[in-house]
């Protein structure tokens, strides 16, 4: 009745109002009408009871993180089974890209030893395969059926467009030759990964959960690796060498080689892998290096003393 009063208040009907609030106070003699500031009170208080209890039913529904040993053996043996190969594949496309043939010079320990510098592509892919899935899947359990179906039928395409445009940074980077290419590759293999690997894990998958978080680690591994590999080698060729000297080389006889104008790309317990000024690569074994430190850049002349 309160509210058909206010309803008829609104339409500037006078007669109505007084009416239904004359019944409304037959049942209740000390009720008041409807203003504006009383209605958006009681709407905020209604709308916040109802989110605490929507909150309190999705809660109880959603999906915990249940850690199992055998969940947690899978992606361990996952993460292990790349983290062993992380050297051989660094040092393989690096390398071998200036002509280096690393199986004649690297030895099974050498690859394990590089591998650990190599964490870094084995964990990104295991926390961010893991993070994003969870996150997923969680925000999607607390949602009503209804909600879901809804979803399914109003596409959401913003996953898609930032992809599209992602792809579209990526062809500008590669036309115009810069290093950002290898970045928003990785950008865009991830955004795939996060995309189709819920609908692959569901689909083809017994347990979809650890099927999602190994395919999203693949690709994000690759992605990483293969970002960290391409621009290296983009500063390598594009570089100049006073930009990426880090090292000045005393050798302990005489080579055809400034020790000061070479750059160190890689090294083992047997040798160092080098390029000169004129891109071009030298494998010198350790027996030949005296001691190695590091490049003093030349100061600047407002950088000198007076």
């Amino acid at each position: 009745l309160l509210v058909k009063n206010f309803a008829a208040f609104s339409r500037k009907d006078d007669k109505a109002a007084e009416y239904y609030l004359a019944l409304a106070k037959k049942y209740y003699t000390a009720t008041s009408e409807i203003n504006i500031e009383r209605l958006f009170k009681i709407e905020k208080e209604v709308k916040k009871q109802l989110r605490e209890l929507k909150n309190e039913v999705a809660d109880r529904e959603a999906i915990k993180i249940e850690i199992s040993f055998t969940n947690v053996g899978a992606i361990v043996s996952l993460v292990s089974s790349f983290f062993l190969i992380t050297g051989y594949l660094y040092n393989n496309f690096l390398l071998g890209h200036f002509g280096f043939e690393v199986s004649k010079y690297f030895s099974l320990s050498d690859y394990l030893a590089s591998s650990i510098d190599g964490v870094r592509y084995s964990a990104s892919g295991a926390i961010i395969g893991i993070l994003f899935y969870f996150i997923g899947m969680h925000s999607a359990s607390r949602k009503t059926y209804a909600q879901i179906d809804i979803e399914r039928k109003r596409s959401d395409y913003a996953p898609y467009l930032m992809l599209l445009g992602t792809i579209v940074l990526t062809l500008k980077a590669y036309w115009d030759d810069t290093e950002h290419f290898y970045y928003f590759v990785y950008m865009s293999m991830l955004l795939i990964a996060l995309i189709v690997s819920p609908w692959i894990s569901r689909r083809y998958f017994k347990d979809p959960v650890i099927a999602a978080i190994s395919i999203v680690f693949v690709i994000n591994f690759a992605g990483h690796m293969y970002q960290s590999i391409g621009r290296e080698i983009y500063r390598l060729e594009h570089y100049s060498v006073e930009e990426l000297c880090r090292y000045d080389i005393l050798f302990k006889s005489s080579l055809p080689i400034d020790g000061s104008r070479v750059v160190l790309i890689a090294a083992n317990s047997n040798y160092l892998f080098l390029l000169d000024e004129n891109r071009e690569p030298h494998v010198i074994p350790r027996d030949y290096i005296h001691h190695v430190m590091l490049h003093r850049k030349p100061k600047k002349l407002s950088e000198s003393a007076p």
